[in-house]
Order: C-alpha cells, then sequence, then structure tokens
C-alpha cells in the first residue's frame, strides 16, 4: 500500500512539474540583466541609447578589447610618426611593431579593432537618431538636442576613420536597420568628407552655445570638429594646398578665438591634469566614470 501511495505522489510531482514548467508563462518571460525593447522605447531608454555611442569614443564599450589600442587619441598607430615610442622588445605588443615599420597586415589586432570600435560607435549613434525620430512621446526640443548630439559623434567616428583609412564607407541612419546585419553593407566607393562637414554642420546648427552638463557638445565644439575636418583636406596626397578648405576652417577658428568663450590657461599642463579639467582652454573634453556594476571607464566626451 505505501509503495502505491509513493507511486501516485511521485506521478502527481512530475505533472505539476510538467504543467508549470512548459507553461506558456513560463516560455515567455522578460529577459533579466538585459535590456528590452520596451525598455529602450522611452526617454530614459534614448539617454541610454546616445550615452552608449559617446562610450565608444575611448573604445570602452568594444567588447574583449583593451581600449588604449582603439581609443581616439590613437597613441597606438602614432608609433608610424615618431611621435609616440614603442620600446620595450619585439614579443611585446607585436602589433605595434607591425605598425611602426609601416607593415600593415589583415591580422594586426590594433587595427580590426580600431575599425570596430568607429563602426560600433557609428551604428550606436544612428541607433539613437532612429530611436529618436520614432519615438512618439518627445519633445521637439529634446528630439533635436538627441539628433544633433548623435550627429556630432557620428561625425567624429567618421572622420577618424577617413583619417585611417582612403575610402572608408559612409552609413548614415537610412542605411541602419537595427535588426538587419546587411543593412550596413555599403559599398566605399565615394569620398565622404562631405558628409562628415555634413554632420558637423548639423550639429553646430542645432546645439545650443552652452551645456548643462560638461562633456555634452556644444555648437562651438561641432564647428571646431568642422574646421577640423577642412583642415585635414587642406592638402593632397601630393602636398599641394586647397586653399578654399584652408581659408573654410580658418574661418570658423578665428569665429571660436574671437567669441570670447574661451582663453588659454595659464600652464600648458593644466589641459593634462585632472585637477583643472574642463578649464576654460577645453572645447570638448571626456568626461570619465568608474562604474561599481563594470569596473571600466565610460566617455561623454573628447579633448
Amino acid at each position: 500500500m505505501m509503495k502505491r501511495k509513493n507511486i501516485i505522489l511521485m506521478v502527481f510531482i512530475c505533472m505539476t512539474i510538467f504543467t508549470v514548467g512548459c507553461s506558456d508563462e513560463f516560455l515567455t518571460r522578460t529577459p533579466e540583466g538585459q535590456f528590452g525593447t520596451n525598455s529602450l522605447e522611452t526617454e530614459d531608454g534614448l539617454d541610454g541609447i546616445l550615452l552608449g555611442a559617446y562610450a565608444m569614443i575611448d573604445g570602452a564599450g568594444l567588447d574583449g578589447t583593451a581600449d588604449w589600442n582603439v581609443t581616439v587619441e590613437n597613441w597606438a598607430f602614432n608609433i608610424a610618426s615618431d611621435d609616440a615610442l614603442k620600446g620595450t622588445d619585439a614579443g611585446d605588443q607585436p602589433e605595434q611593431s607591425f605598425i611602426e615599420a609601416y607593415d600593415y597586415q589583415s591580422f594586426n589586432g590594433h587595427i580590426t579593432n580600431r575599425w570596430r570600435s568607429l563602426f560600433k560607435g557609428v551604428a550606436r549613434a544612428n541607433n539613437a537618431i532612429n530611436a529618436a525620430n520614432s519615438l512618439e512621446d518627445l519633445s521637439d526640443e529634446k528630439r533635436t538636442q538627441v539628433i544633433a548630439e548623435a550627429r556630432f559623434l557620428r561625425g567624429i567616428f567618421h572622420m577618424e576613420a577617413r583619417k585611417m583609412w582612403r575610402m572608408p564607407p559612409y552609413i548614415g541612419e537610412e542605411d541602419y536597420i537595427l535588426d538587419d546585419v546587411e543593412s550596413t553593407k555599403v559599398p566605399n566607393d565615394r569620398e565622404i568628407w562631405p558628409f562628415i562637414e555634413a554632420d558637423f554642420e548639423a550639429a553646430a546648427a542645432s546645439l545650443p552655445t552652452t551645456q548643462s552638463q560638461v562633456g555634452r557638445p556644444t555648437s562651438w565644439a561641432a564647428k571646431a570638429f568642422l574646421a577640423k575636418s577642412k583642415m585635414y583636406q587642406g592638402w593632397d596626397e601630393n602636398g599641394t594646398p586647397n586653399t578654399a578648405k584652408l581659408g573654410e576652417a580658418k574661418t570658423l577658428l578665428d569665429e571660436i578665438v574671437n567669441s570670447g568663450v574661451f582663453s588659454l590657461t595659464a600652464k600648458f599642463e593644466d589641459n593634462f591634469l585632472v585637477a583643472t579639467r574642463n578649464n576654460p582652454e577645453s572645447i570638448f573634453e571626456i568626461q570619465y566614470a568608474v562604474s561599481s556594476a563594470a569596473d571600466q571607464a565610460s566617455s561623454r566626451g573628447m579633448g
């Protein structure tokens, strides 16, 4: 009799587990520890998407890669110009030895990861623009602000790519479809400087002259990067000056200098010290914050 009761009890337990474990509710549980689509379709979610684009300026948002070899300072690539020295021995960071010797190979992780970090930044900026355009419960002022900041960041990422590669693709928000990995495979058959300039021009036209939060770009920052992009076009491959581009850059730079908003610091070193960060000489500067959840730095801008 006892054996029969045990069998009945076990059958009941198994049926209960099967019923609960295989219910529709179990199969459609909200994932924990990650963002769902619904949580991103809000103003706070939009801010999070934009912040993710900022994080790619120093490469900290590139999974599995040390940000020091992909950050916007490009110090690892400055080795080729003798502005930085590799030092140590050949077995330490051999990727840099290849860069120092102008030997650019497809297996060089520094080069591959720099590409990955820049176009991940482009993807995040485009994601922010598309999200801002699709979010209905968003004020026009907020929408304009997010799109302007995202276009500013997209201009930076593409400019950094154009500085390193002669014909990188330009990927705009109309090319970027979040759920289609094939959407961004656009041909690299055109010069992208005009598109970079257009991003900075749009940002300069929409961004305010001051920001309540340090690290967010102003119209002055957009104009400075626009001038920088023009200066990179100031000479062709044969060293012939492009006086039109250089003249346009000078006009923008004169406007910034004569604005009275910025001034040189008393000591040059003040631009590199924590105690004197965001000083009157800074037009756009990285803001680092160490998260308790992930022991890494994230950025909100660049100097």
